[in-house]
């Protein structure tokens, strides 16, 4: 082989896979949408806020072509998802300007999206965008686990309170499945540790008890109000 053919070979390899990691983009209602085929060996899709102001919450939707209906759907909030017991990478929300990359719903064995589209979303300031029924499912979602931190705080005041154990402290949380109840039951389930240093014990609940009072100011100040 020369050595022009050589090179040639060379540039051809270095090439195809940026050619080949970016399927499509495309711009609507104030979002840059990017689909890639694979990152990290996984599929996934870039999405940029272009509005001026702070995204807090969206719904996104993943469409293929060869079908008349959406295939998946994504309800994306930092306020609602980032909990205590998943603080590896957080998710935090999208200033003006900036982009998030996320993992590409699909059926193995299927042909990827190749249409991705924001149906609503909400920013900083309370402004909306998008069909009222998806607004309220974001809405919801936020009274819901404003209700769950409260119940959850609740317990936590109640067993320091009186002093409970902590098999005491699972036992109360056992019949009140919520997002905040399952990260006290993970803090406390195999921590046998805190049965024999009670002061231990109360150190994690307290530090548990802020992160939810802080939590929960944050959904009570978030725009716009929901009832919760």
């Amino acid at each position: 082989m020369t050595v022009l053919a050589t090179f040639l070979l060379f540039l051809a390899l270095m090439i195809a896979p940026s050619l080949h990691a970016q399927s499509d983009v495309s711009v609507d209602s104030g979002f840059r949408i990017e689909i890639q085929t694979v990152i990290d060996g996984k599929p996934s899709f870039t999405f940029t806020n272009l509005f001026n102001d702070t995204l807090t919450a969206c719904v996104i939707r993943f469409y293929l072509s060869s079908r008349p209906t959406w295939h998946a759907e994504l309800d994306w909030d930092p306020l609602v998802q980032d909990l205590p017991i998943n603080r590896v990478g957080a998710e935090h929300p999208l200033d003006a300007g900036t982009s998030k990359t996320m993992y590409l719903p699909h059926a193995v064995g299927e042909s990827l999206p190749d249409k991705v589209e924001v149906v609503a979303a909400i920013w900083a300031d309370g402004e909306t965008f998008g069909d009222d029924k998806w607004l309220k499912v974001l809405l919801k979602n936020r009274a819901s686990l404003a209700s769950a931190y409260e119940g959850a705080i609740g317990i936590l005041q109640k067993g320091m309170d009186e002093n409970w154990t902590r098999i005491q402290f699972l036992e109360a949380v056992s019949s009140k499945p919520t997002a905040a109840t399952l990260a006290i039951r993970n803090t406390l389930g195999g921590n046998r540790i805190f049965d024999a240093k009670p002061q231990l014990l109360r150190h994690a609940l307290q530090n548990l008890q802020a992160y939810f009072e802080q939590k929960l100011d944050l959904l009570r100040k978030s725009r716009p109000a929901f009832d919760g």
